[in-house]
């Protein structure tokens, strides 16, 4: 999932980020999660409640091969940009959203979805961002 805003859904939600996170991450079945999005330094503590969610996941009675993998790319002139909008690939389908993929404000939160993953070369351009993105 590409979201430039991501890290900051806790910020203004109706509830925590690591709730927002639960119900988004209970709708699927999907194993591993890879999250990418834009930020500095701050966001700790959601990133940790993010790997709070995997262990949890992990461990028994679930015992699930489950990962959540965040990068950022940080903020700068001369470094990859994150598009506008939020793009996520599920199940080799490209999907967009023109909100925030939480729904967590009050704006319009449109999504669409279907586009062959790989035809439109989004897979290509995911990887390309993740491999310039870094760590936390």
């Amino acid at each position: 999932m590409i979201d430039g805003y991501l890290l900051k859904a806790g910020e203004n939600a109706r509830g925590s980020f690591s709730q927002v996170f639960e119900r988004v991450l209970g709708q699927t079945s999907a194993q591993d999660i890879r999250l990418l999005t834009t930020g500095k330094d701050g966001y700790e503590e959601q990133i940790a409640s993010l790997r709070q969610l995997q262990n949890e996941r992990r461990a028994p009675p679930r015992n699930e091969s489950f990962t959540i993998d965040v990068r950022l790319l940080r903020v700068g002139r001369a470094s990859a940009r994150l598009p506008h909008d939020r793009f996520a690939l599920i199940d080799d389908e490209l999907w967009h959203c023109g909100a925030n993929v939480g729904g967590t404000h009050h704006e319009i939160n449109a999504y669409s979805y279907g586009w062959p993953a790989h035809d439109t070369g989004a897979v290509d351009y995911f990887e390309r961002l993740w491999n310039a993105a870094v760590l936390p």
